[in-house]
């Protein structure tokens, strides 16, 4: 314990002070340090598996930069920072002259600083007309890529673990049917953005390989996709991803949260995207397209067929399940089991300053979904076909910005959600976000700004306001307040709650920066044991970190502090100091590094670190109790076209002598 106090806190405080006379100046951001500030200041609010999908997006953009002298103005529209007036602004920009330098981005006033910050991640300066190939070209001499990632726990879980065989006739489902380790491979091809198609196969820890119907992978996914050059039209046939107005009736895998319309661009119209990532639930099977007619008018269809995990009795549907996992025989039976058949499209006209659309979707599965009731699930969907519509709307000008989505059940229930932005000087932006869902609105693929797991039961509104001082210092805040009308789990009656956040960042010369990160959150559960007692539960989070960067090496210590504080019941305290560093000894080699001390009372004040990773993997896991966690990469081009990268890790527990329950338990205070 005092050996890992002292490691850490020599990490965190001393060596950032050597370095310190060594810094050069670099105005610039890396890939880690982005995702940090995506995704590290949301992690204990989103879901583990949408965080996923959002980074491996991220990622895929990153990997495969788009020319910003040919592309569309619709592949804009995928980065989260770029909105319809940044984006129409590049355009215009560019039609009257052209880019030859990434520089020239100063000279659009409608991007922000950290737009322009970020923009250099995702794009690129190439020729002003690209080169027409064949047909036979395009399929095949664009860029490959083949990457293959195996990870192999140092430890033993109870699920992989032996068991008496008198035990496994109890109880079958103590032990995995597959071994421990994580296999993922996956091929992309792209070309110019025009042509791109893919295969993913996944294997999870516990699962088995080649056996219990896998062939041999338990996760297959693929796709084909072709753009027309100019953004025209675009079709994708296997696995894809649709988000239409503002997520009522689809929003799955694309960047939703309230910082985000504190700080950038708002989103709408409709999106669809090739399915990359290992999330194994969040999208559709069959084929989309998208064309656009003349000037103003454009249509989006699609249809797809897919199976889905689900619990079941009988031939009833009880429980539909996103885990992924097929590892023991009750997970096996669910896999699956349920089949169902969606249909959809979007037509829209668009004129100068903004559009109007109309989406309807219907969904219609072979069994029956009845739940068992509950006084939480009361307004869950039930039966065999779930349908709606939406009208969404987007309007925008120098100043301001309006969108929004009305949408309708098969059953005439309600939901709109809507956010205006004012664009009140170069420096301050401010924007007003209203939302208000029926308990007994019905979407099955819809997720937007919401604080509920369901995008229903729920009548919220919020305002923030970014402002940037100079061109080093930036603030951001929103105040968000929201109520839940009907029960929830583990809360019988109507839930309160609010929530602000505040964000400074102070970039200085030299390549250091500060920032500043507090969250404060209320709202009302049910009190353990008596769902129909209520009580407020706050929570106080506060990061502060710090960047220091040289030419070849870069470090961000940081220090993370959370107190939650219910009205009865225990209050819990957590702490962390961490340290996270990277490392360019040569042109070819990168290193990674992450040492983190965390104190915590239990899981309810849980802290989040971004670690650094090998490529297309998450990296902002949770601690709680009494640990520490290290961890390093190592990652090389061995020669033109081959990549390798190693990482290791490790978490140690003081006040534990076993990690996790049930079959993913390690009998061991080491992970």
């Amino acid at each position: 314990m005092k050996q890992a106090l002292f490691f850490t806190f020599f990490l965190v405080g001393f060596i950032p002070q050597m370095m310190h006379a060594q810094l050069a100046r670099k105005d610039s951001i890396g890939w880690g340090e982005f995702v940090e500030t995506y995704f590290e200041t949301e992690a204990e609010t989103a879901d583990a598996t949408e965080r996923l999908a959002d980074y491996e997006t991220l990622e895929e953009l990153h990997a495969a930069p788009m020319n910003l002298n040919t592309c569309s103005r619709e592949e804009l529209l995928l980065l989260p920072f770029i909105g319809a007036v940044e984006a129409d602004s590049i355009i215009a920009y560019r039609d009257r002259r052209g880019f030859l330098s990434l520089g020239e981005l100063l000279f659009i006033r409608p991007l922000t600083y950290t737009a322009r910050l970020y923009l250099p991640l995702f794009v690129y300066i190439g020729p002003k007309e690209e080169m027409r190939e064949s047909l036979t070209r395009q399929l095949t001499g664009g860029r490959y890529e083949l990457e293959t990632r195996l990870d192999v726990p140092l430890y033993t879980r109870d699920g992989n673990g032996p068991h008496l065989r008198s035990e496994l006739n109890r109880n079958p489902n103590l032990a995995y049917h597959g071994n421990g380790l994580h296999h993922v491979m996956r091929l992309r091809y792209r070309y110019d953005r025009m042509w791109a198609y893919g295969l993913t196969l996944e294997k999870d820890a516990g699962e088995p390989f080649g056996a219990e119907g896998n062939a041999p992978y338990d996760y297959i996914s693929y796709y084909l996709q072709h753009r027309d050059r100019n953004g025209r039209w675009e079709w994708i046939l296997g696995d894809y991803e649709v988000r239409s107005g503002q997520g009522l009736l689809f929003g799955g895998g694309f960047f939703l949260n309230k910082r985000l319309l504190a700080t950038h661009a708002l989103q709408g119209g409709i999106s669809l995207k090739t399915h990359t990532s290992t999330e194994e639930n969040d999208f559709l099977r069959g084929m989309a397209g998208r064309l656009r007619i003349g000037h103003h008018f454009e249509a989006t269809a699609f249809a797809s067929w897919r199976t889905l995990d689900a619990s079941h009795r009988g031939d009833t549907i009880l429980t539909l399940q996103t885990t992924g996992y097929h590892r023991t025989p009750t997970e096996i039976d669910r896999k699956d089991f349920a089949k169902a058949l969606t249909v959809g499209g979007r037509a829209a006209y668009l004129f100068h300053s903004g559009e109007l659309g109309l989406t309807a979707y219907t969904t219609h599965f072979t069994q029956p979904v009845q739940p068992d009731l509950r006084t939480y699930n009361r307004y869950y969907f039930r039966g065999r076909t779930a349908a709606g519509f939406a009208a969404d709307y987007s309007w925008h000008n120098n100043r301001w910005e309006m969108r929004g989505e009305a949408a309708a059940d098969h059953k005439m229930h309600l939901a709109y959600s809507g956010t205006v932005r004012l664009r009140a000087s170069d420096v301050l932006q401010i924007f007003f976000q209203h939302r208000h869902f029926s308990p007994r609105f019905i979407s099955l693929h819809g997720h937007t700004i919401q604080e509920g797991s369901r995008c229903a039961n729920e009548h919220g509104g919020a305002i923030g306001a970014t402002a940037q001082l100079g061109r080093r210092i930036s603030l951001t805040g929103y105040a968000d307040f929201f109520i839940l009308p009907k029960a929830v789990y583990l809360n019988r009656k109507r839930t309160r709650g609010a929530e602000i956040f505040l964000q400074t960042d102070i970039r200085r010369p030299h390549g250091r920066s500060w920032q500043f990160i507090y969250r404060y959150k209320t709202k009302e559960r049910g009190v353990t044991g008596h769902p129909d007692i209520l009580e407020f539960v706050q929570t106080h989070r506060a990061t502060l970190r710090t960047k220091f960067s040289a030419h070849r090496i870069s470090l961000h210590p940081a220090v993370t502090v959370v107190w939650r504080i219910p009205q009865a019941g225990q209050q819990s305290f957590g702490w962390m100091t961490s340290l996270r560093s990277a490392w360019q000894p040569a042109a070819n080699w990168q290193i990674g590094g992450f040492a983190a001390l965390f104190m915590s009372d239990d899981y309810q004040s849980a802290l989040y670190a971004y670690e650094p990773q090998l490529i297309r993997q998450s990296g902002i896991p949770g601690f709680y109790y009494h640990g520490f966690r290290l961890a390093a990469t190592a990652q090389t081009h061995l020669f033109r076209g081959l990549e390798a990268g190693l990482r290791i890790g490790s978490t140690h527990y003081f006040n534990q002598n076993h990690i996790g329950s049930g079959t993913q338990l390690i009998p061991s205070s080491w992970k």
